[in-house]
């Protein structure tokens, strides 16, 4: 799985925004969220 840049944590398909069950997959680098999957 390669790691993917985003703005803020991505979210999974079908879940709102709001509910971000897995914050522990992505960490904040100097460039935005990695997914770290």
């Amino acid at each position: 799985m390669s790691l993917k840049r985003h703005l803020e944590p991505p979210v999974e398909a079908g879940k709102p925004r709001s509910d971000m069950r897995k914050p522990t997959l992505y960490r904040l680098s100097g460039q935005g969220w990695e997914d770290v999957t």
